[in-house]
């Protein structure tokens, strides 16, 4: 099983929603910085080493230590005071036993990128030698370390020993100007933890078993001590540089960044404006006593928005004039209820938005054949001008017969090369190329040919473009949403043709559901992504509240307290949205511990002035 993200809540987070509740009584939307200043720390945190770099390059703690500055500048825009600037060929020494306590400690800084994240590029943030017989390393870095080119992958590595098996690497992209937290922890017979922005980003496979030395000094913003050197620079900027002589808990380290950046949801009247999201894979709302329940849990924990998927590549779950209803749904004991209709209706009677899901290339049941070619397998045929006509037209039926607020399409994307007769020939008309050879040629950055890469990217895009443009025609209101796994531009193009960040800036959809439904997910891509679509795009994390042991085992719900701080951390780095998957994992433990915490307020849509959802008259369930 994956590591826990957080064990308990913290006691910033206590201090979060205690300052939460005093905006509802006082209708105010300021909230002051929370957490305890770098200077202010207490005996608790066995603080080793503090530089802030306040008073130029030096540090406050230990009195007896020395830095040694070899070019480094100090800047007066820092996160409290002034920074330390290290540009290319900058660099500073530390005595090793300033910061590193062999048997336990954290080491924890800030760090301004000059420069923008690109592959092929490394940059050294720290590093030292280990006092052992064997040339042995300790570093933070981004791109790989052991290259015999100043190049290497996308990833950030923290490896605090290349020996022992206590090093790990992890995506994380980087963007000029922005301030980033890293924090390492280590003791023996534990993990080495690497935190990123107040989150566990990853833990070592192995326990650490060796106490380690520095041998000589540590260098910040550069690899120069290093028999691996290579002339890594940081190019960065330091702030509030801290080593303990303990290790820090994941409430402690998170603490640190949430003193920089505090929760702070917008209100409005005393109504904090968020989107609370909640899918539901299932079919249980479709009978009169599931719809009930559904309703009355979401609306229990305070979602204000229901995902319910009337499509899944089996047939309606609703009454469809166009297409034969899901077996599940057609074998209900009174079909002549519409079950999207009650449920919408019993959603609207709770001020809960309805959007319905529509999953749109994948192939579940044996029908349809004019829009199956038999590849890929198991997926309609998105290259079909028919289906992607058919897909909109289910967008457009869904549109003028329910009050939605919005549809949201998933598995939008070919899932993989179709290689089928049809498809050969429409590649061959459009591009004059063969398919069948093009399909298997990748570029060095490991994207597509690009004549591939643009006949899948075009497919699936106008099936985006086409349920966008009508369903707007109808309601210009309705939100249209993708679930994906954006990927910021330094990045090569998803192999299948789903394009997020292309679809936002061409006005297609109004938000974006990233799906990570790990403990620990990839957090630092939101912000790459974010900066690259327009404001008024919704970029969601979606959230997983399940857990899956391997391949082929049984989901189980999540642990609440892991929920509830992986949707806290999420809200405290993006207030203004949030979403989970899926309602079937939802317990009655994880409705208590999002109550009792992040949503122990109801919050109402950004779009909406008010708590009362405006219904059509003419939206009446017959029983």
């Amino acid at each position: 099983m994956e590591t826990l993200l957080v064990n308990t809540l913290t006691t910033a987070r206590k201090i979060s929603m205690f300052i939460f509740d005093l905006i509802f009584m006082l209708f105010v939307s300021f909230m002051p910085c929370l957490g305890i200043a770098a200077t202010e720390i207490g005996a608790d945190y066995n603080v080793k080493f503090i530089a802030n770099f306040d008073n130029g390059v030096t540090n406050e703690l230990p009195t007896n230590s020395v830095i040694t500055n070899y070019g480094g500048a100090i800047i007066p825009d820092g996160l409290n005071g002034s920074a330390l600037r290290l540009n290319t060929g900058n660099y500073i020494t530390i005595e090793g036993s300033s910061l590193i306590n062999s048997q336990e400690g954290t080491i924890a800084f800030w760090v301004r990128p000059h420069w923008n994240y690109k592959i092929g590029e490394s940059h050294t943030f720290l590093s030292c030698m280990w006092d052992t017989e064997l040339l042995t390393y300790f570093v933070i870095t981004n791109g790989w370390w052991e290259e015999t080119t100043n190049s290497g992958p996308k990833n950030t590595y923290a490896i605090f020993s290349n020996r022992d098996g206590t090093g790990f690497s992890l995506p994380k992209y980087y963007r000029q100007g922005e301030w980033i937290h890293f924090a390492i922890t280590w003791s023996m017979n534990d993990n080495v933890k690497l935190y990123i922005n107040g989150a566990l980003a990853r833990e070592s496979d192995k326990l650490l078993t060796t106490g380690y030395t520095p041998k000589g000094e540590i260098f910040i913003g550069t690899d120069k001590n290093n028999y691996m050197q290579n002339g890594r620079w940081a190019d960065s900027d330091f702030d509030e540089l801290l080593a303990f002589n303990r290790k820090l808990t994941d409430e402690e380290i998170r603490q640190f960044y949430e003193q920089k950046f505090p929760y702070t949801p917008e209100v409005v009247s005393g109504n904090v404006k968020q989107i609370r999201m909640i899918l539901d894979e299932g079919t249980n709302w479709a009978t009169e006593e599931g719809a009930r329940k559904v309703i009355d849990d979401i609306s229990k924990t305070n979602f204000n928005v229901y995902v319910p998927c009337v499509w899944h590549g089996s047939g309606s779950r609703y009454k469809s004039d166009i297409v034969v209803q899901d077996d599940r749904i057609a074998s209900l004991e009174n079909v002549s209820v519409d079950p999207l209709q009650r449920v919408i209706e019993y959603a609207n009677a709770k001020n809960i938005e309805v959007h319905p899901w529509i999953v749109v290339a994948d192939r579940n049941r044996d029908f349809l054949d004019e829009y199956y070619d038999g590849s890929p397998e198991g997926a309609f045929n998105v290259h079909r001008p028919e289906f992607r006509k058919f897909i909109t037209d289910l967008a457009i039926e869904l549109a003028n017969k329910y009050h939605i607020g919005g549809i949201v399409l998933d598995y939008i994307r070919s899932k993989g090369v179709c290689t089928a007769e049809f498809c050969i020939n429409d590649y061959k008309n459009k591009f004059g190329r063969d398919l069948m050879v093009d399909k298997d040629v990748y570029l060095d950055d490991g994207s597509r040919e690009e004549h591939v890469q643009k006949w899948l990217d075009s497919s699936v895009a106008d099936i985006v473009k086409s349920v966008s443009s009508e369903v707007k025609k109808i309601n210009s209101n309705i939100k249209i949403s993708v679930c994906g796994a954006p990927r910021p531009s330094v990045l090569p193009p998803h192999p299948e043709g789903r394009r997020e960040v292309v679809w936002a800036n061409n006005g297609y959809i109004d938000m974006i559901l990233n799906m990570d439904y790990s403990q620990t997910p990839d957090f630092e891509r939101i912000d790459f992504v974010k900066a690259e679509i327009p404001s008024s795009v919704k970029l969601i994390e979606l959230v997983g509240n399940y857990e899956k042991e391997g391949k082929g085992a049984p989901v189980f719900s999540r642990d609440a307290s892991i929920l509830n701080n992986i949707m806290s951390y999420c809200l405290l780095r993006w207030p203004d949205a949030v979403g989970l998957y899926w309602y079937d994992s939802l317990n009655t433990d994880q409705i208590t511990a999002l109550t009792n915490d992040i949503f122990r307020n109801q919050a109402i849509l950004p779009w909406q002035e008010n708590t009362n959802i405006l219904k059509p008259k003419n939206l009446k369930i017959v029983e």
